[in-house]
């Protein structure tokens, strides 16, 4: 993680568990923008950082991951 510095990161499932922990580590190593996703945007935590761009991706829709 220590090579995130003015990265774009795109994380999946950012809403809890492991995703989350993820979009706060890479926020905390410099990342320029972390693309967050969620199946439901209402379930994204707001964390508090103008870097983060929520996405609504629900990953088994082919739709939604061809679009993105």
């Amino acid at each position: 993680m220590e090579k995130l510095q003015n990265k774009t990161i795109f994380i999946t499932g950012a809403n809890r568990g492991i995703g989350k922990s993820l979009v706060k580590a890479a926020l905390a190593k410099g990342a320029a923008k972390v693309y967050a996703t969620s199946r439901d945007l209402k379930n994204l935590p707001d964390f508090g950082d103008n870097r983060v761009v929520p996405i609504e991706l629900d990953i088994t829709n082919t739709n939604q991951v061809a679009h993105v």
